[in-house]
């Protein structure tokens, strides 16, 4: 422990947990997107090439934000 300083209340330790619980809730998604999406290179790869290549990228990024959209 620290000497001469006080732990916050039990009270205001609850407070924090909740508020923390709902910050993992209201940002789960951010983890499962970033594990859906395509490799960054393929990404900017399929820009570069444009046409198909960046259409068919399109509809890949589409799918992952509407399997896991925002709160």
């Amino acid at each position: 422990g620290f000497a001469g300083t006080d732990l916050p209340s039990d009270e205001l330790q609850a407070t924090w947990i909740k508020e923390y619980e709902a910050h993992l809730a209201a940002t789960a998604y951010v983890e499962k997107r970033v594990e859906a999406y395509p490799n960054i290179g393929d990404q900017l790869d399929a820009l570069w090439k444009g046409g198909d290549d960046e259409t068919a990228m399109k509809v890949i990024v589409d799918k992952v934000k509407t399997d896991f959209p925002k709160p």
